[in-house]
């Protein structure tokens, strides 16, 4: 009877763990079954990366050592190009972008003026013999690496037609970044004649204005943070005019201010226009100007390593409607890397010498070309005269280059100017400067691949440098 009972519990016993192994096993060979899937999951992703990864070395592979530039037709800005690359059997799709998107961050000029100001007037075009009130903005922007130097002082030189009585007492604001917020600032000395630091002449009937105001603001300079700039900053004054623009004889007149930064003597040239509109008139009459300098590059990117020739124009406009405002040099500072080949069609301007040098412009080692009119060159019906010649490179590495024009004439400089404190010499205002104009591109390039039934896409920011490229970006997605 023991041994039957015996048994009987044997049964129960293997009972119970068969309906154990029952809930167990299944699930367990189910997760034996879902491990397998996850590792070939897995390794799909794996195959996808390394075929991306490879398709961008070949990306710069193409762009390095083949005609892949040209031939895809990668000629202006965000042109593209899309192709389809096998991996050792895993298809990858690749699109490719030219980025020739000019940028003057950190560039170094060649005078010691590292902050740009520029003058807009809103509105800027009006009816002869109306009283309007203006808003009159400076835009200071550091477009140079160079920030030692803070700013000491902005002049705000008016031309005439303006009268110390014309400001708005009170607004005067003060933006730090870029024109977004804004902030109260104090009036600034207003000048009709030089009243400081010490007495002076007149300025006839022309008014400038200082900021910081030294008989308010407690020095004669800014502190900070109006005195500092970071690299690229830009920082504007804005302030509001009412006055009633005398009538001329002519169907437009011009009216042009000028900006001077202290302690660089840095001048704007021409800026914040306003015309003043006679209608029934005819003819162009000018207010507070000199000349307008620009240049243009034609073309305007080039392949990397590849010789290339790149046209340049210089156009200089008369502002002042004066016979005597003549041309008596032009001083072109070409880009690092690039030479002077000759003059070229079509041939306005035609130098009685020209001469090229080569050496370090603050630091940077370029060309430089010099054009010498003698006798002066005066403006053609037009009120413009042209120079177009021809220079020569084949840089390689990625980058805006440059290039920068001094146009000087024969005019005296206003009193309004010379005087204490602004002190501006000849040279000072008699040039047209183009700051940093007529920029070559070597392009950057993004690229992207992808690939898999599982998509995989990487993204390069590419950049040329000298016997390859530089990976300024990557990202997995």
């Amino acid at each position: 009877m023991r041994i039957r009972k015996e048994a009987g519990q044997g049964l129960i016993l293997a009972l119970i763990l068969l309906a154990i192994g029952s809930v167990v096993v299944i699930p367990a060979l189910t997760l034996t079954s879902t491990s397998l899937k996850n590792s070939q999951l897995v390794g799909g992703r794996e195959r996808s990366l390394y075929a991306v990864d490879a398709a961008q070395e070949f990306v710069m592979w193409k762009l390095l050592h083949t005609s892949f530039i040209t031939d895809a037709n990668l000629s202006y800005d965000r042109a593209t190009a899309n192709f389809t690359v096998d991996v050792c059997g895993t298809p990858v799709s690749v699109s490719v972008v030219m980025r020739a998107i000019a940028t003057w961050r950190g560039v170094t000029l060649i005078g010691n003026t590292p902050i740009k100001p520029t003058k807009t007037a809103s509105p800027n075009s009006v009816n002869a013999g109306i009283s309007q009130t203006y808003t009159f903005t400076i835009e200071l922007e550091q477009i140079s690496d160079n920030t030692d130097q803070g700013l000491d002082a902005v002049y705000d030189v008016l031309p005439d037609g303006f009268l110390l009585g014309d400001y708005i007492g009170g607004s005067s604001e003060l933006s730090t970044d870029g024109g977004t917020t804004w902030q109260p600032i104090d009036d600034p000395l207003l000048e009709n004649s030089q009243t400081w630091p010490t007495p002076g002449p007149s300025f006839g009937n022309r008014v400038r204005l200082r900021w910081p105001n030294p008989l308010t603001y407690g020095q004669d300079n800014f502190a900070s943070p109006m005195r500092d700039f970071a690299g690229g900053q830009v920082k504007k004054i804005r302030y509001r005019i009412t006055s009633n623009l005398p009538n001329s004889s002519k169907r437009y007149y011009y009216y042009f201010s000028w900006v001077v930064l202290k302690p660089w003597n840095t001048l704007s040239g021409t800026t914040g226009t306003i015309i003043v509109n006679n209608t029934g008139k005819t003819g162009t009459a000018y207010q507070g100007g000199l000349i307008d300098t620009s240049k243009t590059a034609q073309p305007s990117f080039i392949a990397p390593g590849q010789l290339t020739d790149v046209t340049y124009t210089i156009t200089v406009k008369d502002q002042t409607g004066a016979a005597n405002n003549k041309i008596d040099t032009i001083t072109d500072y070409l880009p690092p890397g690039f030479s002077f080949v000759g003059l070229t069609s079509p041939y306005d301007l035609i130098p009685t010498s020209n001469t090229t040098t080569f050496g370090y412009v603050n630091g940077v080692y370029r060309q430089t070309a010099n054009f010498t009119f003698s006798p002066t060159v005066g403006f053609d019906a037009n009120n413009q005269r042209k120079l177009t010649f021809i220079a020569r490179t084949s840089e390689n590495v990625s980058g805006s280059y440059y290039n920068e024009v001094n146009v000087s004439t024969n005019v005296g400089i206003p009193t309004i100017l010379s005087t204490p404190g602004i002190s501006a010499t000849k040279p000072d205002f008699n040039t047209g400067y183009t700051w940093n104009s007529a920029p070559v591109i070597v392009p950057a390039y993004d690229s992207s691949a992808t690939s898999g039934n599982v998509t995989v896409t990487t993204e390069a920011n590419l950049g040329v440098t000298v016997g390859g490229m530089d990976i300024i970006s990557y990202q997995i997605e």
